[in-house]
């Protein structure tokens, strides 16, 4: 559940308990083919965000994965599965914390021009420390960030 790009893959990593004993070490991949018997690709999600990433569940009825499609060796598929992992969410970072950036800037823009009771939002205490508390959260707000 939940692949990316699961619905327009031609070819999918898919990880497997080859020895369920061995727990983690028990773990290996697999190359397995769209076309493949057995092997489907459900309808892609519909998602609250991140729309231009496709998203599935893949769907194994009866499906029969010959050997030579084994990634590796028999066991290497948890520290596989984790190397991606890590690549993922590195790759993932950039995106996140340029929106947060982005909406830190137009949160802070925003109590500068809003006026309430004759003067600008931002010289309110409450809304300087939650301007405050999320800079802090972004971590490093930037050179254009100054307080209202």
């Amino acid at each position: 559940m939940w692949i990316t790009n699961g619905p327009i893959a031609d070819v999918a990593v898919v990880y497997a308990k080859t020895q369920p004993e061995l727990q983690h070490a028990g773990i290996s991949a697999f190359i397995v083919e769209k076309g493949t018997p057995g092997f489907t690709a459900g309808p892609p999600l519909k998602k609250m965000g991140v729309r231009t990433s496709q998203t599935s569940e893949l769907i194994f009825q009866d499906c029969e994965i010959p050997a030579e499609n084994l990634l590796g060796h028999e066991g290497e598929g948890f520290l596989m599965a984790m190397q991606t992992v890590e690549w993922d969410r590195s790759a993932l970072l950039a995106p996140f914390v340029g929106s947060s950036t982005y909406l830190l800037k137009k949160c802070s823009q925003y109590a500068k021009g809003r006026v309430q009771f004759g003067r600008p939002i931002g010289q309110f205490q409450a809304i300087r420390h939650k301007l405050a508390e999320y800079a802090y959260s972004v971590r490093r707000p930037g050179p254009w960030f100054t307080a209202p």
